[in-house]
């Protein structure tokens, strides 16, 4: 077997910039790409959170409605003036 004797060159100056441009903006988009992944899996955290939240609120919404149609009968109530109308 024979073996080839290795060339090693130098690249220019220019290409070895863009090169080096080349790859630092790749780092670049995968660090800014890391960033956005972690600012995913925070926001469904969240996300999460304030889904749970509303659900406790409706439920504890619900509980105080049935409440008050149990205390005063049937109706409707006008959350902006405070007035209940029976239905009765």
């Amino acid at each position: 077997m024979s073996q080839q004797a290795s060339t090693i060159n130098k690249l220019s100056d220019l290409d070895l910039a863009i090169i080096k441009d080349m790859v630092d903006s790749e780092h670049n988009a995968v660090s800014k790409l890391g960033l956005i992944e972690y600012d995913i899996v925070r926001l469904n955290e969240e996300k999460t959170k304030l889904v749970t939240l509303i659900k406790q609120l409706s439920e504890a919404k619900n509980k105080k409605l049935k409440d008050l149609e149990e205390k005063y009968g049937p109706g409707g109530l006008n959350i902006d003036t405070g007035e209940f109308t029976s239905r009765r």
